[in-house]
């Protein structure tokens, strides 16, 4: 499985995970199957006020 989600990565294909596990655990398994790695940025999504927070962030990059 890590192979299959390296290839989709390499063919720019965005990936998301969505989990009902706490946060810690989700990353554990992103890392362990090669979806996160350690040079990505990700984010912690766990209610609504980061839902807006990440939007914000988002929308000012791709203005940059």
């Amino acid at each position: 499985m890590p192979e299959t989600i390296h290839d989709l990565q390499e063919a720019s294909i965005k990936i998301w995970m969505l989990t009902g596990d706490k946060l810690e655990t989700a990353e554990n398994i992103g890392l362990s199957c090669r979806l996160i790695q350690h040079d990505m940025l990700v984010w912690r999504i766990s209610n609504k006020q980061d839902v807006k927070e990440v939007c914000s962030l988002k929308k000012a990059r791709e203005n940059d």
